[in-house]
């Protein structure tokens, strides 16, 4: 996909758009890291390319690499895999692989119907050879390959079709035949001779966002190459800045070079100090914006360079006044279009199809066109389908402010809408009132509605007494009656795999003995697949929530279920307790039938795995029950769902901060009562309370020598069997020190007792139905 940008020595600089292979004249500054990055291609079969959004990785690959390797007789193939389409990954890996031989003039077999990747570039006697029969290796170049982790995940689908194509892509990378191809061979040895064990077939690249790199690395299991040969683009530096202002030849003076420099640096036109040219880090997509623009203005005014006079107001928000400009004229539905389309609600850049944009009432071809040629949008064609997205990452957050910016005034639009016919209406009512003047009908109305408050009144607090539960519960009735049906709220966790119990050595070595292995686990000791999605409870199970179980019960006739013993502070919406293990799988099967899914119990694997939520250390927050500076700073960074709970309760950090309620832990509750579900900040997947509060129950029967043996998944047991049988309980609680609220930490308690501190969180696996 080589697109000319048409530039020229009067308009060297593409701005926001991606350099193309053509146009590697007038790519400039990254010379370096061009010929490090061939040369990583040149040494391994997989190479691995991240950094920042807005460093220009893919004018790298298509301006710098692409040109170098193919000096070197390699085939580079572009590829950016769209999940939302029906073609497979892998078609589509095919298909460009295709459209590349084609406009190259390569001769190649063609993929035999349903041959995985491995087996296509392994088959006997195939190969690729340019018009001068010399043999090419193909570069597979996975653009934007975060795009796994988030358009990947949309739906079932789209999950489905990314964790099949990472499986095959493992398969092809790290060198081995697919397990069905496996047991053909085994069943036809005769098949062997079609298959050329020891042929190269192919390189390939992957390069992605730097903040998806631990995303990635979650993949090391099925791709231990991950971990090796790896180029990380980093900032220009001030030597490369200027190279890159350079590029227009005589239209930048040496003085003005440098003040831009200082201006993509640090939004100042002043000139760095020679000394600092080295330690400055400036953005090359952002570098590009402003010498773009700055010669759009020199080509307004008609000047010959770009003059000081040029640069004055250029402090302002540059990429503000590109994106308002770019906009101006056109319909309000245009710009509603891009913001609201364009970047999904987390701020990501996303596509949608050209002829859905020209459904849209207001958007017009022409206003389009206008867009795409002024490089605010791109067009994209895939599959027969042509595509409209933002030009680049460093977009997103400019059309995301303006977007929230507008949110805001519509919210505040509507809301005095609201409130003026709310008065009219309050006026209106007002005016009949006095009008009808009904005084002993709402007297007799009044008295009515005193009686009916008064028998609910008493049957209530009768209801309360009867079942020993305090009287606050008594309203909790009538909501009840009111058509309050709680019911615990899900997250969809996808599947995946991690490395259960211990990590740390020093911890379980540390004063423990033997015994207390069943308790933690061997360290590093096996790794487990999660191999289905889970839909699990964001929160433990609350009183209210089971209390609306027994009640409904009750309602039908089943009076054998008793209300659990209210537990230290309250029930309502705390964590409920005393219940037993039978009761607790009670409720989950009782609503895998109210909600048509199949639930239960998890096992101690899935518990953990979500509650590790793709973390190795003591706690999901760190190896510290207070996190430190450090551990408080990544987990903000990386973990968007932790860091928005803490902002919304404007809480920073500090020497002993509270993340969880156990011993220790530095809350107000410690060692007094469980608190109220969601009072501590959810960990990376959404949930709440994986470390501490209460006790949670597991599916998993106890094993006395942990030896990493585990359940994958809970069988629908009936609650009167094996009444006695011993399982397994995780988390810890506000009673427990915090060396017993780790994320690898098990106990055991008999399944027909139950405890103070001892709840549960239900898990559903949806996915499957």
């Amino acid at each position: 996909m080589d697109k000319r940008l048409g530039l020229d020595a009067q308009n060297p600089w593409p701005g926001l758009a991606t350099f193309g292979e053509r146009d590697q004249d007038y790519f400039r500054g990254r010379r370096r890291e061009s010929d490090e990055l061939t040369r990583l291609v040149r040494r391994e079969r997989l190479t691995v390319l991240f950094g920042r959004s807005g460093l220009g990785k893919s004018s790298l690959l298509h301006a710098g690499l692409f040109p170098r390797l193919r000096e070197d007789l390699h085939l580079p193939v572009y590829l950016r895999i769209d999940y939302a389409v029906a073609t497979s990954p892998r078609q589509q890996v095919l298909d460009a692989l295709n459209e590349a031989c084609i406009s190259n003039g390569v001769k190649a077999m063609p993929p035999e119907p349903d041959e995985s990747l491995w087996a296509y570039f392994h088959r006997a006697g195939a190969g690729f050879w340019n018009p001068r029969r010399r043999p090419l290796l193909p570069v597979l170049v996975f653009d934007q390959f975060e795009e796994i982790f988030t358009l990947g995940q949309m739906d079932d689908s789209s999950r489905g079709a990314a964790d099949d194509f990472i499986e095959e892509l493992a398969d092809l990378i790290e060198d081995r035949p697919s397990e069905s191809l496996q047991e053909q061979l085994d069943d036809d040895p005769a098949l062997g001779e079609q298959i050329d064990f020891d042929r190269r077939g192919c390189k390939v690249l992957l390069s992605f966002r730097e903040d998806f790199l631990a995303d990635v690395e979650g993949l090391r299991g099925r791709m231990p190459s991950l971990m090796r040969n790896r180029f990380r683009l980093l900032p220009m530096d001030g030597a490369q800045a200027l190279e890159v202002i350079g590029s227009g030849g005589d239209i930048v003076g040496a003085e003005v070079a440098d003040r831009i420099v200082g201006l993509a640096w640090r939004n100042r036109t002043e000139a760095p100090l020679p000394e600092e040219v080295s330690r400055i880090e400036v953005d090359p997509a952002l570098l590009s914006v402003i010498c773009s623009e700055l010669n759009l203005r020199r080509l307004a005014s008609g000047a010959a360079t770009i003059t000081s006079d040029l640069l004055a107001g250029a402090e302002r928000e540059i990429l503000v006044d590109f994106y308002e400009r770019s906009l101006q004229g056109l319909d309000p539905s245009v710009r509603h279009f891009v913001e609201d389309e364009l970047i999904t609600a987390t701020g990501y850049r996303d596509s949608r199809a050209l002829d859905d944009a020209l459904a849209r009432p207001g958007v017009t071809s022409e206003a389009l066109e206008k867009l795409v040629a002024g490089r605010l949008l791109g067009v994209d064609e895939r599959f027969g389908v042509r595509r409209l997205e933002l030009t680049h990452d460093v977009l997103t957050r400019v059309v995301m402010d303006s977007r929230d910016q507008r949110h805001e005034r519509e919210a505040r639009d509507l809301a005095e809408y609201e409130r003026e016919q709310a008065h009219r209406a309050a006026q209106e009512t007002e005016r009949r009132l006095r009008k009808s003047r009904r005084v002993t009908f709402a007297a007799t109305a009044t008295a009515i509605v005193a009686s009916v408050l008064l028998v609910l009144f008493g049957e209530a607090f009768y209801w309360a007494k009867k079942n020993e539960l305090p009287t606050s519960s008594m309203w909790t009735l009538q909501l009840f009656r009111l058509t309050y049906a709680p019911v615990p709220e899900m997250v969809a966790i996808p599947a995946g795999d991690f490395y259960m119990g211990e990590q740390n050595e020093a911890f379980i070595y540390n004063g423990y003995t033997i015994d207390e292995y069943e308790k933690y686990g061997i360290p590093g000791q096996q790794n487990i697949a999660i191999s289905k999605g889970l839909s699990i409870g964001i929160y433990e199970v609350t009183y209210d929530e089971f209390d609306y179980y027994v009640w409904l019960q009750h309602r039908d006739g089943k009076d054998d279920l008793v209300y659990p013993l209210t537990g230290r502070g309250g029930r309502e919406s705390r964590p409920v307790v005393n219940v037993n293990w039978g009761a607790a799988m009670g409720y989950a099967i009782w609503l895998g039938d109210r909600t048509d899914k199949k639930c239960s119990l998890p096992t101690e694997a899935q518990w953990e795995f979500a509650a590790r939520a793709k973390t190795e250390t003591g706690y999901w927050w760190g190896s510290n029950i207070n996190p430190t500076k450090d551990e408080w700073d990544k987990v903000t960074s990386k973990n968007t769902k932790t860091a928005s709970w803490l902002s919304s309760r404007n809480i920073e950090w500090k020497d002993k901060v509270a993340m969880a309620n156990c011993i220790g832990c530095g809350s107000d509750l410690d060692n007094v009562s469980s608190s109220p579900v969601g009072s501590f900040p959810p960990n990376r997947f959404g949930l709440y309370d994986t470390s501490g509060n209460v006790k949670e129950w597991t599916c998993s029967t106890w094993s006395k020598a942990y030896n990493g043996k585990v359940e994958r998944e809970c069988a629908k047991e009936k609650a009167e069997e094996k009444s006695d049988l011993r399982r397994v309980t995780r988390n810890g609680s506000y009673k427990s020190v915090k060396s017993v609220v780790r994320s690898s930490r098990r106990e055991l308690k008999r399944s027909d007792l139950s405890d103070s501190d001892l709840g549960f969180r239900v898990l559903c696996q949806s996915y499957d139905k």
